[in-house]
């Protein structure tokens, strides 16, 4: 459980106290901030994967089923 101060670094409140509640939810906008920084990280690495995995299958599918059924 993060005291004041410690949800001062998610600009929740500041560790003065005060008659002003603490929010417990953040922000819709630093969600989507997260979400974006999280998928910028691993985007490139999921892209390179997807395509290994489809590369996979299509090479197997024209090692078993021969290429015109491709």
């Amino acid at each position: 459980m993060l005291d004041r101060c410690g949800l001062a670094a998610h600009r929740e409140c500041s560790c003065e106290p005060s008659a002003v509640p603490c929010r417990a939810h953040p922000e819709p906008i630093d969600i989507i901030e997260d979400a974006n920084t999280g998928i910028a990280t691993h985007g490139p690495i999921c892209l390179a994967a997807l395509a290994a995995i489809v590369w996979a299958i299509t090479f197997y599918a024209a090692t078993k089923f021969g290429t015109a059924a491709i």
